[in-house]
C-alpha cells in the first residue's frame, strides 16, 4: 500500500511539473499579437494599427521579441532599372519594434547610430532595418529631423534615405550594369512610461510620394488600448 501511495505522489508531482513546463513553453511561444478586422492588436504593449487593404502582415512573431509588426505591400512596384532583377528592389514596409527601457528617444537614436554598444533591441532593429542598412547606420542620410506627437507622446521623426548600388541585368539587354538608387522613408522613436517604440516606413525613393497616403494612414491609425500606457 505504501508503495502505491509513493507511486501516486510521484505521478502527481510529474504531472504538475509537466504542466508547468508546458505552460512556460506556451507562454514563450505565444504570438506577439493578433489581427482582427484588418487591425493588428499588440498583446504586450497594448497598441493597435490599421492594415491597409493592399498591405499584409508578413508573419506574426513569437514571444519573447522586440519585433512586433512587419507589414509589406502586397503588389509592390519595381523601379524600371530593376525590372529584370525585382528581388533587388526593396518592398515597401512598415515595421514596429518595442521594448522595455527608460532611455530617451534622443539617447536611443544616438545609440542606434553608434558603432559601439549592443542590446537585443538594437540588434533586432538593425538586422531588419532598411534605412539603417543592416547594422551600418552611419551611412544613412538624415534629410530632416522633427518632433511630432505620436499617441500623445513627443516623438522624434526622421526623414531619411540610404543610397545603394546593385549590379543587375540591363532592362534593355542581357548585359550586366551597375545601378545606383536610394531607399527612403521615415523613422519614429516614441517614448512611453517604461518602454520605447521604434517605427520605420521604407520603400524605393521614387515611390515614396505615391505611398505617402498609406504611410500616413498607418501612423494616424495607431491607438493605445490600455496595456502599454
Amino acid at each position: 500500500m505504501r508503495q502505491i501511495k509513493v507511486l501516486s505522489a510521484t505521478l502527481i508531482v510529474g504531472v504538475f511539473l509537466f504542466s508547468m513546463v508546458s505552460l512556460s513553453a506556451a507562454e514563450k511561444s505565444a504570438e506577439v499579437g493578433y489581427i482582427k478586422d484588418g487591425i493588428y492588436h499588440d498583446a504586450r504593449f497594448g497598441f493597435s494599427v490599421k492594415i491597409p487593404v493592399d498591405w499584409r502582415e508578413a508573419k506574426l512573431r513569437k514571444e519573447p521579441t522586440s519585433e512586433r509588426l512587419l507589414l509589406v505591400e502586397k503588389k509592390p512596384k519595381v523601379p524600371l532599372q530593376l525590372q529584370k532583377s525585382p528581388e533587388s528592389a526593396i518592398k515597401p514596409s512598415f515595421m514596429i519594434f518595442a521594448d522595455s527601457t527608460a532611455i530617451s528617444p534622443q539617447a536611443f537614436l544616438a545609440f542606434l547610430q553608434a558603432d559601439t554598444g549592443k542590446t537585443e533591441f538594437k540588434s533586432r532593429i538593425l538586422s531588419k532595418s532598411v534605412l539603417l542598412d543592416q547594422g551600418t547606420p552611419s551611412v544613412v542620410q538624415i534629410m530632416e529631423k522633427t518632433t511630432v506627437k505620436i499617441l500623445g507622446q513627443e516623438a522624434i521623426k526622421l526623414r531619411a534615405r540610404l543610397e545603394y548600388t546593385e549590379r543587375v541585368e540591363s532592362p534593355n539587354s542581357s548585359a550586366m550594369i551597375q545601378v545606383n538608387g536610394f531607399r527612403a522613408g521615415y523613422v519614429y522613436i516614441v517614448p512611453f512610461s517604461g518602454w520605447l517604440m521604434y517605427i520605420e516606413q521604407a520603400c524605393e525613393s521614387e515611390f515614396l510620394q505615391s505611398l505617402q497616403p498609406n504611410f500616413d494612414t498607418m501612423i494616424n491609425s495607431l491607438t493605445l488600448e490600455g496595456v502599454g500606457k
